[in-house]
């Protein structure tokens, strides 16, 4: 019985097409049958997954007063609780430091 190609690409972890014609070609895989007729689509989540965002670069302006812009983090709600009791974490940062 052969699979199709998209089948066996998304079987061996999203490998290239390329890798797996490498792989028949040189016969390294016992029972890969592959539908060599069948088409070999673009696959979705491979090319979502080389999408990426440049990080943002450095600030360009500051503001210089303190208390004037605070920057907020909350995480939590934690499973253990720490020493004190708490469940969360709060981080504050202030911009003009």
């Amino acid at each position: 019985m052969s699979i199709p190609w998209e089948i066996w690409h998304k079987r061996f972890g999203h490998i290239a097409y390329s890798g797996l014609e490498k792989l028949v070609r040189l016969g390294l895989v016992d029972g890969l049958n592959i539908d060599s007729h069948s088409p070999k689509p673009d696959c979705i989540a491979c090319t979502e997954a080389k999408l990426f965002e440049a990080p943002y670069g450095p600030a360009t302006a500051r503001d210089t007063k303190v208390g004037e812009l605070t920057h907020i983090d909350l995480w939590g709600k934690y499973d253990k609780r720490l020493i004190n009791g708490n469940q969360y974490y709060l981080l504050l940062i202030d911009d003009a430091a």
